[in-house]
């Protein structure tokens, strides 16, 4: 059953072949394997075994719940939700689906077209289909995108039914723009998004602020500022992502405060699993790089220098977090192909060349894109985004901060603990990169994903001179 067959790979590209991949198996077993030892070290038979089975059920249980939690939303009747959703759709309307709030200023940038469409899916789910309709993820729409908000209208008023499927993503969030139409509209919940991450942002700040973290708590203020993060509740498809890094957060410090360390592994596990389930595709390394930088302040403070065994933990935690991520992707695309009997690979293939790939209308050259990529994502941050001035700004802030840190430096400096966090904070660029035709594109939400980065740089800088004790 594990050997390969002598067939060609497009065997692959049907649901029970991508299933039946040998690549795909291996690949599991070599991650899950590697997790599954404790820091990298030699284990018993048993613990390894125990460990794979414990991360797999942890997966499987939150996976399926997450599912059951969807498929009981889709339950719920359209005559309780088209009220509030006609109200949502009319203030979607509005505006046009994609503007600044800031003139000229695209990290302003707020991008309705997605609202639009997240809430045509939320409305489509058939409660006499459930299962079939959130797999299929449809929506109505007619015309170009920038009609979508339009096409919401007419779909409530006109009961439309879908006529374009959406089914690469879980689109879990249609679960809780279901369940707060219930009560409430759009507006009603960016400004409940607005007020919860506010709490969230000072729940974290003050506890790290409280236990002695000060530098944990600057830190995450200046990637906060530089990101312009209180732009993202005023749009859904770039809330999700902030709003679950900050409670893995907040559960991270409280773990490792009262010395739970052992549950941590678990806790990137779960937090791939719902970033996958909410994202669509915006700032999803959030959900690892802010919470893996806490996890290497407070081992820092508490074992005074690292060593290689905590870049080897990182590691461990990337690659859980990764197998949440990226194991409930393909169990969407596996539940798809089971229950909707359609060759989904086929259709998933596309869109991830799509997402790699270059623009063939543009003409523009693989540099060309992996510059832009760069580029656009790094110009957004504030003040870079502010024309001239914010430009000069910026040179003057890392002018002075160089000049800060030269004047300041001191010796016996932890070398694990820069690298680590410098190593962090390359992994949004590596995620550009890798998704240069997206990353250049949609770099007006993308960017925020250097929150980490700017995070990474201050906590260095703070280590690097003798000024950190003063925030110890």
């Amino acid at each position: 059953m594990w050997l390969r067959p002598r067939l060609r790979r497009k065997q692959y590209y049907t649901p029970e072949g991508f299933l039946s991949n040998p690549h795909l198996k291996w690949g599991l077993v070599t991650v899950v394997f590697v997790i599954s030892s404790d820091h990298m070290n030699v284990e018993s038979n048993k613990t390894i075994l125990w460990n794979i089975i414990s991360y797999v059920l942890v997966f499987a249980c939150a996976a399926f719940l997450l599912f059951g939690m969807l498929v009981l939303s889709a339950k719920i009747p359209k005559t309780s939700l088209k009220r509030h959703m006609l109200e949502s759709a009319e203030m979607l309307c509005e505006r046009e689906t994609y503007f600044r709030v800031i003139p000229g200023v695209d990290s302003s940038t707020l991008h309705r077209t997605a609202d639009a469409v997240l809430i045509s899916i939320a409305w489509q789910f058939d409660e006499k289909n459930p299962v079939e309709s959130i797999l299929w993820s449809s929506l109505y729409s007619k015309g170009e995108s920038a009609e979508r908000n339009k096409n919401l209208i007419d779909s409530i008023k006109y009961g439309y039914k879908p006529n374009i499927q959406y089914l690469r993503y879980w689109h879990g969030s249609t679960l809780v723009v279901r369940l707060f139409h219930l009560i409430g509209n759009l507006r009603q919940m960016y400004i409940f998004g607005a007020v919860l991450m506010a709490v969230l942002f000072s729940i974290l700040f003050m506890l790290l602020w409280k236990e002695g973290y000060k530098e944990g708590a600057l830190a995450l203020s200046a990637g906060a500022i530089m990101t312009a993060v209180w732009f993202t509740p005023f749009c859904l498809e770039y809330c999700w992502m902030i709003h679950l890094m900050l409670v893995s957060s907040i559960i991270l410090v409280i773990m490792m405060i009262n010395g739970k360390e052992k549950l941590i592994p678990y806790l990137f596990l779960l937090t791939g699993v719902i970033a996958n389930y909410l994202d669509f595709l915006t700032t999803e390394t959030l959900t690892f790089t802010v919470p893996v930088l806490f996890v290497l302040l407070i081992q820092h403070r508490k074992e005074g220098m690292l060593t290689k065994a905590d870049l080897y933990k990182v590691f461990r935690m990337g690659l859980l977090w990764l197998f949440g991520y990226a194991g409930m992707w393909m169990l969407k695309w596996a539940l798809a192909g089971a229950f909707l009997h359609i060759p989904v690979m086929d259709y998933v293939a596309d869109h991830i060349s799509e997402r790699i790939g270059s623009k063939a209308d543009l003409e523009l050259s693989l540099p060309t894109f992996l510059y832009a990529a760069i580029r656009n994502n790094v110009k957004s941050l504030l003040p870079l985004d502010y024309g001239s001035a914010g430009i000069v700004a910026f040179l003057s802030l890392l002018v002075l901060l160089f000049y800060w840190g030269f004047v300041h430096r001191r010796k016996g400096w932890d070398r694990w603990y820069v690298s680590i966090c410098l190593i962090v904070a390359m992994i949004p660029y590596i995620r550009y990169l890798v998704l240069h035709n997206h990353s250049a594109f949609h770099y007006a939400f993308t960017y925020r994903a250097q929150l980490a980065s700017v995070m990474a740089v201050f906590l260095v800088l703070l280590e690097l001179t003798d000024n950190r004790r003063e925030w110890t």
